[in-house]
């Protein structure tokens, strides 16, 4: 992913959501992973991949979404205040810039957006706009997404049908579309983006979630991908790209982890 977006040389950089798992956070059945077995040694693991990718990619512009497990920190906050302490423990954002106690628990404040130059879209489910200066009919609006169907394609095709209007999704991870659909004598598409993780990777994702479907890929329906989105001609071209065995092609190169 980090390889393809250096060289696609990006205007904007959208993060979307489920950055990372916070699995110590969660009430979901523990993995196998015990070098990451609190929440601090997550995020400081998190911290140093986003920082990568920012170094590596260099996008003009950078936003960011809230995704569930995102808000899975905010919610454990809630159950447990006594997390506070940890926070205080690490380096958070310039103090000048926290107004107020939710202020240091945001994403902004864990992760360092400002120094990284990353704009925050809002707590989950909010979403960005691809592109500044276009009606909402013409753009393209990118969120995480809290539905998700069984079938790939069917969670983004709900999604269009409710609000008629260029969508990309997350959370289902499926890499399914673009889905185009025309109505009142305009295009519009929507993508099902997929993942970046070891979910759904056989010899790798195996065990690391306890539980059925989790804990065999063989039975999941998640795929590694990302999407490109160019916009020339006053209209939308969309991509997405496949990952599979460590590898990737994308404008006529093939990418290897």
């Amino acid at each position: 992913m980090v390889q393809i977006f250096a060289d696609a040389k990006l205007n904007r950089l959208i993060y979307n959501g489920d950055w990372g798992d916070y699995n110590a956070l969660g009430t979901h059945p523990g993995g196998w992973r015990p070098d990451l077995a609190t929440w601090r040694r997550e995020v400081e693991e998190q911290r140093t991949l986003l920082k990568q990718a920012q170094a590596s990619i260099k996008p003009k512009q950078t936003f960011w979404n809230d995704g569930n497990h995102e808000w899975r920190i905010l919610r454990a906050f809630e159950r447990d205040p006594k997390l506070a302490r940890t926070v205080l423990q690490m380096e958070v954002e310039d103090p000048s810039n926290i107004k107020r106690v939710a202020d240091a628990f945001s994403m902004p404040s864990i992760f360092g957006f400002a120094k990284l130059g990353i704009k925050y879209s809002g707590t989950y489910p909010k979403g960005c706009w691809l592109k500044d200066g276009l009606d909402p009919h013409d753009n393209v609006y990118v969120h995480h997404g809290y539905t998700a169907r069984k079938k790939s394609g069917f969670t983004i095709s709900g999604q269009m049908d409710d609000h008629w209007a260029s969508q990309v999704v997350g959370h289902c991870e499926r890499l399914a579309g673009p889905i185009w659909n025309r109505k009142l004598g305009r295009d519009y598409f929507g993508i099902e983006n997929g993942n970046c993780s070891l979910i759904g990777e056989p010899g790798l994702g195996e065990d690391i979630y306890a539980g059925i479907p989790h804990s065999d890929p063989k039975l999941m329906n998640h795929r590694q991908g990302l999407s490109i989105l160019y916009y020339a001609e006053r209209s939308w071209w969309p991509f997405t790209i496949k990952i599979r065995d460590g590898k990737a092609v994308w404008n006529g190169k093939v990418y290897r982890a």
